[in-house]
């Protein structure tokens, strides 16, 4: 079915704070490598949160998995860093999310920005009005970001 990504989620409490499994789209999966940040849906009311993918376990997608949601283009960890971040969770029993903001500038995280960007060919006849304008402003913008479709 495809790969899967063993996730931490940054802002979690400790009880929570443990490796997830989720399933990589195959349109993410040459960006998807341990150290790399990705949101993804946690919880039963598919909360979307931040996580820093720590492993590519093997193995086959079961249909109870979730798939990731978007990934970052580069890793934001090494390896090392990633180990260090395991060492400070055992040793000093802060959660992994803990860890990642203890290692990596605040600024860092913040830079996380989803662009929309409009598929090339013409608008479907379906859509509706409002999302036919975001299309068409899309289009003609290249990419945007969604403060910027909203104060449009």
């Amino acid at each position: 079915m495809g790969e899967l990504a063993s996730v931490y989620i940054l802002d979690v409490p400790y009880h929570a704070d443990k490796p997830y499994t989720y399933y990589i789209p195959p349109d993410m999966a040459d960006h998807c490598v341990p150290g790399c940040l990705v949101e993804v849906p946690f919880g039963k009311g598919n909360r979307r949160m931040t996580a820093v993918v720590t492993d590519l376990p093997e193995g086959q997608a079961k249909p109870t998995y979730k798939p990731l949601l978007t990934a970052g283009t580069e890793p934001l960890l090494s390896t090392e860093m990633l180990a260090l971040c395991r060492f400070m969770k055992e040793y000093t029993l802060c959660t992994f999310g803990e860890a990642v903001h203890a290692v990596v500038p605040g600024a860092a995280l913040t830079r996380i920005t989803e662009y929309y960007i409009a598929l090339p060919g013409t608008v479907p006849a379906e859509l509706h009005k409002r999302a036919g304008m975001i299309h068409t402003l899309l289009a003609e913008r290249k990419k945007m970001t969604r403060q910027q479709i909203q104060s449009e």
